[in-house]
């Protein structure tokens, strides 16, 4: 996968224009336009860094058809893990949070890149409605955090389609949450002080 894993999310490839002209709404999103309104945003130059401890062992795991959160693994039988029965909602909640992108980060493979891309545009696809489990302010807090801290992973040689489907749907993720009250008696300084209090509310470690 050349040096995708040595690679700072500054240094993507250059932008064209339709991804600058897509960047450039984050800066109309509520989360900037706390402190950042009149910023120029072109692009992700700094995202919040994953501290927790990773497993690279998920990536064999799913192509055996499993998938292990929160304590329980559910069997896929060669469907999606959003399609899955969950076993618990601590599970479910996992799912949607997207913390498992650490994992399949840290087997440093190009399959592990594929499996969480796919499972990202499913994601995009299929739960554009901000209702249920996937869309409780906390579940969508942790998985910005996610696709934040492993955008570098997640849009890696992505193209025009797959990177713009990400962009709108975080500037989306920070319009709801900012409605839903995650950014409540917050004083934000920079955009690091925005991601830590996220991860402070939510209880990651970033």
């Amino acid at each position: 996968m050349g040096n995708i894993f040595n690679q700072t999310p500054a240094s993507l490839s250059t932008l064209s224009k339709a991804k600058r002209d897509l960047a450039l709404g984050l800066k109309r999103s509520p989360l900037f336009s706390w402190r950042y309104g009149s910023h120029n945003v072109q692009q992700l130059m700094l995202v919040p860094r994953d501290l927790r401890t990773a497993d690279p062992s998920l990536s064999i795991e799913l192509d055996m058809g499993q998938f292990g959160l929160a304590g329980a693994t559910v069997f896929l039988n060669g469907g999606s893990p959003f399609q899955a029965e969950p076993p618990n909602t601590a599970w479910l909640k996992e799912l949607h949070g997207f913390s498992w992108v650490r994992n399949l980060r840290a087997a440093r493979t190009d399959r592990a890149q594929e499996q969480a891309m796919e499972l990202t545009r499913e994601w995009l696809t299929d739960y554009k409605t901000q209702k249920g489990i996937a869309w409780e302010p906390e579940v969508a807090a942790r998985r910005l955090i996610s696709w934040l801290s492993h955008s570098n992973f997640l849009l890696y040689e992505a193209d025009e389609k797959a990177y713009i489907n990400l962009m709108a749907s975080i500037e989306e993720h920070m319009r709801f949450l900012s409605m839903t009250g995650m950014h409540a008696a917050i004083a934000f300084t920079d955009f690091s002080d925005v991601c830590r209090a996220l991860c402070e509310r939510t209880g990651e470690i970033c």
